[in-house]
């Protein structure tokens, strides 16, 4: 019988490769510039050299070292307003500089240039964009106010146009009783008549209407007080209504109106000698 041998036992040892110390090159910088360089895997410094050199040719070189980035919403006020001037805004809203339209347009109100200053400033705008801005508006204004003229002219076209049609050649001689209507009026006649020249001159709407009431009214209740007769504001005296009659027979665009269905007035034209021969004859 053989005895066991004693054997000793046999053990396995992974040798363990000691971590590289880093470049000494590495060791004046700080904890987060040890990290990157670990990384990235740069062993010398011309690595770190090639890397920015790459950058600049992905990004060009005019704009390395000056990339700008924006602040998200909600970010403090003082982040939006680092960016807006980074990105050119003025120091403050009197350094905006007006375009050379809008210096020479005398018609610029100043109290909302400097509105316009201040508001464009909080928005951060640069000089150039606060440009862009102010001619774009200053030319939207003026098309505006040229749209304007141009519906007034052709609004005070039109009313006039109305009564042309409407009381053919009686027109100018209508229009003339109007204005002295108007300046008839008992009670505030300088009101009354400056409304009536702002009308005529503006093209208000409903022009036609009113030099319509005026010229009614001149031929029918105030037609005594314009001619300096009779003996009350909206009445006749039975001498005037005669006088009135006998001038009425020798206009012959009045008779047309008075005898001819088919004149523009011929309603008035007969109210209106019925009621002088009413009076003249009581």
């Amino acid at each position: 019988m053989t005895e066991p041998t004693d054997t000793a036992p046999v053990t396995t040892e992974t040798a363990t490769t000691p971590a590289a110390d880093p470049p000494q090159w590495v060791e004046s910088l700080d904890g987060g510039a040890r990290e990157l360089v670990a990384a990235k895997g740069w062993s010398a410094p011309g690595d770190v050299v090639q890397s920015y050199i790459n950058l600049e040719k992905l990004m060009g070189a005019d704009r390395s070292g000056r990339t700008v980035i924006p602040p998200k919403e909600g970010d403090a006020p003082e982040a939006f307003d680092a960016f807006y001037d980074r990105i050119g805004r003025p120091e403050s809203a009197e350094d905006y500089l007006m375009p050379d339209a809008v210096v020479r347009d005398a018609t610029v109100d100043a109290e909302l240039a400097d509105w316009g200053r201040r508001t464009l400033h909080t928005a951060g705008l640069s000089q150039g964009q606060f440009d862009t801005v102010v001619t774009a508006w200053n030319e939207m204004m003026a098309e505006r106010l040229e749209a304007e003229a141009r519906n007034r002219t052709l609004a005070v076209n039109r009313d006039d146009n109305v009564l042309r049609q409407e009381w053919g050649d009686r027109y100018d001689a209508k229009m003339a009783l109007a204005k002295r209507a108007a300046r008839a009026v008992p009670g505030a006649v300088a009101d009354v008549a400056a409304a009536l020249d702002a009308i005529e001159s503006d093209g208000a709407p409903g022009r036609a209407g009113v030099f319509r009431l005026f010229a009614w009214l001149g031929e029918n209740l105030i037609e005594d007080k314009l001619a300096g007769e009779g003996e009350g504001e909206f009445g006749h005296t039975s001498d005037a209504a005669r006088r009135n009659i006998a001038a009425l027979k020798l206009d012959e665009a009045f008779q047309r109106a008075l005898l001819s269905a088919s004149h523009p007035g011929p309603v008035e034209a007969r109210a209106k000698w019925d009621r002088l021969h009413e009076a003249a004859h009581g």
